[in-house]
Formats: structure tokens, C-alpha cells, sequence
């Protein structure tokens, strides 16, 4: 799976880093304005908002996809049973909760969609293509924590890694 999903993931790297930087880019300028020129750039904390949520969503689907989430390992490391007991707990709750966070925000998205809503302080910006790309981001961490969940019955039966 992670090959056939390789050109999604340098999309959501492309996102990452560009909104990474823009949201640098527009805190240095309003940082600099300040400072200089006495005045502030109009929604820069909506903007980094904006541009948080993205990188943040991008963020989870890496962490998962490579496999880099946090676990407390030196726990784990002590037991001598359950591992794989643990594994599912720690699976079939992050699957209900991304289910939920999914269902919540795609909810969201199509209704801002539909009514067109946009940002109170930024004239013209759209809320919906933040909202659909969070919406995608859980989507695809669904699907590689499925991918983990494959993994694991694969072990517990002995049938290969």
C-alpha cells in the first residue's frame, strides 16, 4: 500500500512544507511591519491558522504512514504477553476516534462547501479547502492504521510480515 499511495504522500509533503513556510513567511512580514513600519498585516493569525491545521494534518498522516507515533516504550518493552493486545487497543481507538473526527469535520466540510463560507477577517479566503484537506488528512491516516491493523492479524496468524 504505501507504494501505491507514494505520489499522495509527496502531495501531502508538498502542502506540508509549503504551508510551513508560508506560515513563517507571513509571521516574519508581520513581525518586520511592526517593528519598521508600525503597522500589522491584516489576518496574519488566520493565516497561520489556516496554515497550522494543515501542516498538523500532514504531520499525522507521516507519523502514521512511517510509523514514527509515539508509544511508551519502556511499558511496552516490559511486557512479556499482551503486546499484540495492546497493539489492537491502541488500533481499534485510534480508528473510532479519526472515525469521529472524520465524520465531524467532513460533516463541517460540506456544509461550509455548500454555504460558501468564508473568513471573517480575510475577505475572498474559502474555509472549505482548509476543512477538505483535514478531512482527506484523517481519511488517509484511517487508511494506513487499517494498513496496521492488516499487519497485525498477519502476525498473530503466522502468515508472513
Amino acid at each position: 500500500m504505501k507504494a501505491r499511495l507514494a505520489p499522495v504522500m509527496k502531495l501531502v509533503e508538498w502542502f506540508a512544507h509549503g504551508s510551513l513556510f508560508f506560515m513563517i513567511g507571513t509571521i516574519a512580514t508581520n513581525v518586520i511591519a511592526r517593528a519598521f513600519f508600525s503597522f500589522s498585516v491584516t489576518g496574519t493569525v488566520e493565516i497561520v491558522g489556516f496554515c497550522s491545521a494543515i501542516f498538523l494534518s500532514a504531520a499525522l498522516v507521516f507519523s502514521v504512514a512511517e510509523r514514527r507515533n509515539i508509544r511508551v516504550d519502556f511499558l511496552y518493552m516490559r511486557l512479556r504477553r499482551g503486546k499484540r493486545v495492546c497493539d489492537l487497543i491502541g488500533i481499534f481507538s485510534a480508528i473510532c476516534a479519526l472515525s469521529l473526527l472524520f465524520y465531524a469535520n467532513g460533516a463541517r466540510f460540506i456544509e461550509s462547501f455548500k454555504k460558501g463560507e468564508a473568513s471573517q477577517v480575510i475577505s475572498g479566503v474559502r474555509i472549505y479547502p482548509f476543512r477538505f484537506f483535514f478531512a482527506f488528512a484523517l481519511l488517509l491516516t484511517l487508511l494506513f492504521i487499517l494498513r496496521d491493523l492488516c499487519d497485525l492479524r498477519r502476525k498473530c496468524h503466522g502468515t508472513g510480515g
